[in-house]
């Protein structure tokens, strides 16, 4: 065989085989899911087995007995929920509590039987409407979801769902209230299933989507006016005489108004946009009750626009969303107003599996700090120590008797914080929270995860929580240092900043034993340090190349309208009730199996080790450790919105935040991502896409960039690019953009290996792997 044909099948071959490597991915073929650790039994699933087997065979009150004895005994169990779903490369599939499955098997069943549906209803509505009337003095939202989970089938089902809105309502917290509007009608949402194609969805979904998501997604297109005209004119809408769809007019008047009390969880824009649509198909009484809301969100509007910025940097200061009106930063010149020295650690004992450089770092020079600003004040965590200094001067806080003191000082050295020749997976990072004077930060160890099991004489975890009253000069607060103590939580570490809830800390915690690791959350009291609530298991697997090195994680949790949001980087997101702990949802999603490759890749997206979940108009994106896709889900189910494919955006590490309809994403490379379909934009630099065969891009990000105003603020060597956070739109069928570059502002040496910045106040703060910098 002639050499120049052997090489044409070998490259006909190996392309053949990337091909079927990819396929097999796309089809989910190399994926095996694993049941969450909070699925139902097996004996569980047994009686679950027989209420459809009773079903069948005409066994109405056996059926219902049973129920109830799920209800009782598992109903905070996790029950598989529907089909995958599948978007781009990424394949998901969701899991809710076993009394969302106990109510849908009830409707089920009565709709099935509907002969004995007065029965039914004459036994348990008088319980019903007792618990409604005596709630609605009360108003205990973890009595009235109870109810309204036992009697969601009764006459007044719906009634309590909107009474548990209401008081979320009361609350402010827009998604939770949602989430029980929802339930009460279910047709506000849009189901996916058996459609040819949604509008403006590339993919064959199979859940459902908030009514106004599928509005925004399609532009008001006139395929979405149509399949919106249908919706109005079923028959079950039509017939608003019948008492069970009275609750129509009442569910989207009270939609309009979460969006009004919670605007920075949900797109008050597009929610007008379709309510105001939707009620010329619907009948006049519906309309008639809806337009006083529709009118008052539509003034608001107009009154005052949506913010067009999100910015997720406050993530990592206060932990938690908001949004952001448009900061103007001056342009900061080559010297800086001051600077202060910070400790200096490297990355090379860091064992992660994937292609070196680190995305968006630099071996010998780990960005670890994010700073906060508050009061005037910027704070960092310097891992071992919590410093802080006046923003505009520089100058140490406090200064007790002219001696300038760290806020907190763990007395541990530098050098024996990260000590070289010790083998680890991950790169610890200072992060830390403030709230009405008060400043917590995880400190101690910076292992999460023992190879070989550590502790104190005392047998509580090495990592611990402090909580410093800023009032009083950074004074511990009584009940801190708080530590893990090895009887309720064994083997466990703190593995991250708490983030503040009103009166609550809610932190994630660790647990590694000779089989893995398991991630749950755990709330504390804020001023007290007792522990609250501490939630079941919500994930748990075998980190690769831990096995005789130590884990350093840093986790941190997401609050949006009275919801808890943790990306576990174990395969799962999840949604809990802040409350209580319970699991409202749980989203697993697709991992490439790494035993079953046939050849390596660069896997740079296992650097996101410090990228949150982001909530912003009714979604929540994610950008796990584990997988290379970034992808969307709806903040009330869980179900996949979109997925953008594992090679695009395989390399960035940084959700920035969004920006109009953009989605704002960083590492080696700054990247615009469509916040509603996951399409990429636009990216700089744009010369190169991640993959094993390509180079690195030129310049290369260095540090966690910022969004200000309508601009984003790139750092690469030695100086910031600021892009307009809007793409220049070009003509072309791909609807692409291309980024303006609007300045490029110096660091000079000092920026030689890049930093992460912070806008406040027409400030830049940049912080370097060994200094902290600010600008004006």
């Amino acid at each position: 065989m002639q050499p120049s044909v052997r090489t044409t099948l070998l490259v006909i071959l190996i392309a053949f085989g990337l091909v079927l490597e990819r396929t097999r991915l796309v089809l989910g073929q190399q994926i095996e899911f694993v049941d969450p650790p909070a699925i139902h039994t097996a004996a569980e699933q047994l009686l679950m087995e027989q209420v459809q087997q009773l079903s069948t065979a005409g066994e109405f009150d056996e059926a219902l007995v049973s129920l109830e004895k799920l209800l009782d005994q598992a109903g905070d169990a996790l029950v598989l929920a529907g089909e995958s779903q599948r978007a781009g490369t990424q394949v998901t599939r969701r899991f809710v509590p076993m009394r969302e499955w106990v109510a849908e098997q009830t409707q089920t069943l009565l709709m099935s039987w509907p002969e004995r549906r007065p029965q039914y209803q004459a036994t348990v509505d008088g319980l019903a409407m007792s618990v409604y009337e005596q709630q609605r003095l009360l108003k205990d939202p973890e009595a009235v979801r109870r109810a309204a989970d036992r009697y969601s089938a009764s006459k007044l089902g719906g009634k309590l769902n909107l009474l548990l809105a209401d008081i979320y309502l009361e609350y402010g917290w827009g998604i939770a209230a949602v989430q029980a509007i929802q339930r009460a009608e279910p047709d506000l949402r849009f189901d996916l299933m058996g459609l040819p194609k949604a509008p403006a969805v590339e993919y064959q979904p199979t859940g459902t989507l908030g009514w106004p998501l599928v509005w925004s997604q399609s532009a008001g297109s006139p395929a979405a006016q149509s399949l919106l005209q249908d919706w109005g004119n079923q028959d079950r809408i039509l017939d608003t005489a019948a008492a069970d769809r009275s609750l129509l007019p009442e569910a989207m008047h009270r939609l309009i108004s979460a969006v009004q009390v919670d605007p920075a969880s949900f797109d008050a824009q597009g929610v007008h946009q379709w309510a105001s649509v939707a009620v010329r198909y619907l009948p006049p009484a519906i309309g008639e009750t809806v337009q006083p809301a529709l009118t008052d969100l539509g003034d608001r509007l107009n009154a005052a626009q949506r913010p067009d910025l999100v910015d997720a940097s406050v993530t990592f200061a206060m932990n938690r969303q908001r949004a952001v009106s448009a900061v103007t930063a001056s342009d900061a010149g080559d010297w800086p107003v001051w600077s202060q020295a910070l400790a200096r650690y490297s990355t090379s004992n860091d064992r992660t599996i994937a292609s070196r450089p680190r995305a968006g770092e630099q071996e010998l020079g780990a960005l670890c700090y994010h700073p906060a600003v508050y009061d005037g004040k910027v704070f960092v965590n310097e891992l071992t120590r919590i410093v802080a200094y006046d923003a505009a001067t520089g100058r140490a806080w406090p200064e007790v008797e002219s001696n300038v003191l760290p806020l907190f000082d763990s007395q541990v050295a530098t050098a024996a914080y990260l000590p070289l020749g010790y083998p680890f997976v991950g790169v610890p990072r200072g992060t830390l929270s403030i709230e009405e004077g008060c400043l917590y930060a995880r400190m101690g160890s910076p292992v999460t995860g023992w190879s070989r099991q550590q502790a104190w004489n005392d047998g509580n975890s090495r990592s611990y929580l402090v909580g410093l009253d800023l009032s009083q000069q950074g004074s511990m607060l009584q009940g801190f240092p708080l530590r893990l103590s090895e009887d309720r939580f064994p083997g466990a570490e703190f593995e991250g900043a708490p983030l503040i809830w009103g009166e609550l800390l809610l932190v994630a915690i660790a647990q590694r034993d000779n089989v893995g690791v398991r991630r749950s959350v755990a709330a504390f009291e804020r001023l007290g340090g007792g522990l609250v609530w501490h939630s079941k298991v919500l994930a748990s697997d075998v980190v690769h190349a831990s096995e005789d090195a130590n884990i350093i994680a840093n986790q941190l949790l997401t609050m949006s309208g009275g919801r808890l949001y943790y990306g576990t980087n174990m395969g799962a997101i999840v949604c809990l009730d802040p409350l209580h702990g319970e699991i409202i949802w749980q989203t697993q999603y697709a991992r490439p199996d790494m035993s079953r490759r046939d050849y390596p890749r660069p896997d740079r997206f296992r650097y996101r080790d410090l990228a949150p979940c982001m909530v912003e108009g009714g979604v929540l994106y994610c950008a796990p450790q584990d997988c290379a896709e970034i992808f969307a889900l709806d903040v009330t189910t869980g179900d996949l919105v979109w997925s953008t494919d594992d090679q695009q955006v395989a390399d960035v590490v940084h959700l920035l935040g969004v920006y109009g309809d953009n989605l704002l994403v960083s590492g080696d490379r700054l990247v615009w991502i469509d916040r509603l379909s996951g399409r990429v934009l636009g990216r700089f630099p744009g010369a190169t896409t991640p993959g094993v065969s390509n180079a690195l891009p030129s310049p290369r990000g260095l540090g966690r960039g910022v969004l200000a105003g309508g601009e984003v603020w790139f750092p690469v060597a030695g100086e910031i690019l600021v892009f307009s956070a809007q793409l220049a739109p070009e003509h072309n069928a791909l609807a692409t953009g291309t980024p303006r570059l609007l300045r490029r502002v110096p660091i000079g040496t000092r920026g030689r290996e890049g930093g992460n910045l912070l806008v406040e106040s027409g400030r830049l703060f940049y912080a370097s792997p060994s200094r902290l910098l600010m600008f004006e």
